[in-house]
Formats: structure tokens, sequence, C-alpha cells
């Protein structure tokens, strides 16, 4: 009997086919995990520049105000930073009226605030429900 050396073309071809079957399915797998990356990558933007911006008005003691266009769907924040987020992700926003510079704009405006006096505590105004408020 001889004994077999190397593969058949049958063989081969099941292996590479078997080789695309996986490809493909790796491909699907990381495709569907990639908005949910960018999501979170965008909110991890925003938030530190929602500090940093906070943290300027604390350090500068004046007013500094982060805005965010819903529909250009761009975000400015203080020290003249500014950046875009990813177009696939839906931006809704509802904030009070006296801080939205235009319709599709939300901004939130950050003071430098008096620390509360010794052995007493700190108070704010009601918020509507939704209304966005920093820090959380």
């Amino acid at each position: 009997m001889k004994s077999a050396r190397g593969l058949s073309l049958v063989e081969l071809l099941l292996v590479v086919a078997l080789i695309a079957v996986l490809a493909g399915l790796a491909a699907a797998v990381i495709g569907q995990a990639l908005p949910g990356q960018q999501l979170r990558t965008a909110a991890r933007e925003v938030a530190g520049q929602l500090r940093f911006t906070r943290a300027q008005a604390i350090a500068t003691g004046r007013p500094q105000v982060f805005e965010l266009d819903v529909i250009g769907k761009r975000w400015k924040a203080a020290g003249k930073r500014d950046g875009e987020l990813p177009a696939e992700i839906e931006l809704i926003a509802t904030t009070a009226r006296e801080e939205q510079p235009a319709r599709e704009v939300a901004a939130v405006r950050f003071s430098r605030t008096a620390p509360p006096p010794a052995g007493g505590s700190c108070s704010s105004a009601a918020t509507p429900p939704g209304a966005w408020t920093w820090p959380g």
C-alpha cells in the first residue's frame, strides 16, 4: 500500500471554505460591536469635556458654558475646545430655555459657587423632569 502524501484538492477546498466562513462570522461579530464602542468613546469624551468646563469655571471664577449641537453633532467646551460626535449617534437633549442659545443647541452653564457654610449644607433649586443636571 502506498501512503498518501499531502492533501487532496477536495480536502484543500474544504479547509479554505471553512476558513472563509469563520472569517465572515468574525467580521460580523466585530461589526456589531463597533457602534457600541463608538457610543462609549463619545460618552467618555463628552463627560471629560463637561468636567473640564466645570473645572475651568471653578479655577477662573467665571461662568463657563458647554454647548452640544444636537443636529450638527458637534460640541464646544471651555478654552475654545470643540469636537464632533459620530454621525450614527442619536442625540436628544432637554435643557432650560434660558440656557439654550439656539433651538438645536443644548447648553450647560457652570459657575463657581461658594462652599457651604461650616456645618451647613448645600441646596439646589428644583429641576424639571428630564432636564440635564450636572453633576448628576
